[in-house]
């Protein structure tokens, strides 16, 4: 699972080389690619509201408001990934959205304030999430080391991805950290824009991930 990411990534580079048709069609709008995204979003928020009335009854309150957060961050960004509906239900776009909307869309991260802020502001905030995801593991795992060690790590479990997801939140990381870059140098490669549609996945797929492992944890925190 680890390097599950980074080799899809590489077939979708031989893909984008060999059949560009093919490469547009999957990351075009509405495609399976962003479906999937949205699904695994959603699909990570209610394995983390699920988990939420196991932590009420242990009494694990910080937990318990984490995993809120989780929840209303997870949903915000599969409604975000399908405009909130929009398309599927065929809703006109408000005038406020026309006006500032840089996709003339239901959604915040396109709207010209937030761009305004700081041109980079995804890219960021991406990379943040991926070097959470690439890290947050091995601070759980150091954690063990000081007072309290092992009540510290079996905390920390619980609000950091697993070893195994890594992978997708390290390729998150090196994506836009590269992305960066290549806008600082003006530099010219196979790798552009357009793949962040398959970063955005990744990020769903490592909170899913994420979600599930928190739930088996979870499960042994009260019988049944």
């Amino acid at each position: 699972m680890f390097l599950l990411p980074f080799a899809a990534f590489a077939v979708l580079m031989v893909v984008k080389s060999a059949d560009i048709r093919t490469y547009r069609r999957l990351l075009r709008e509405d495609g399976v690619i962003e479906s999937l995204t949205a699904i695994f979003f959603f699909l990570s928020a209610l394995l983390a509201l699920a988990i939420l009335p196991r932590l009420r009854r242990v009494g694990a309150r910080g937990l318990f408001y984490c995993y809120v957060l989780f929840v209303l961050l997870l949903v915000f960004m599969a409604g975000e990934e399908i405009s909130w509906g929009q398309r599927l239900l065929g809703i006109r776009t408000p005038d406020f959205f026309m006006q500032n909307s840089f996709q003339f869309e239901i959604n915040v991260h396109n709207l010209k304030q937030v761009r305004d802020l700081d041109p980079f502001f995804a890219a960021r905030v991406a990379i943040v999430f991926g070097a959470y995801g690439s890290i947050g593991w091995l601070l759980a795992a150091l954690a063990r080391r000081l007072p309290g060690g092992e009540v510290r790590e079996a905390t920390l479990r619980f609000l950091v991805p697993p070893w195994y997801a890594s992978g997708f939140f390290l390729s998150i990381l090196a994506y836009y950290y590269y992305l960066l870059e290549l806008i600082a140098n003006y530099r010219v490669s196979l790798i552009t824009f357009k793949e962040q549609e398959v970063l955005e996945l990744y990020l769903a797929l490592g909170f899913l991930v994420f979600m599930i492992d928190a739930c088996l944890r979870a499960s042994k925190l009260l019988p049944r």
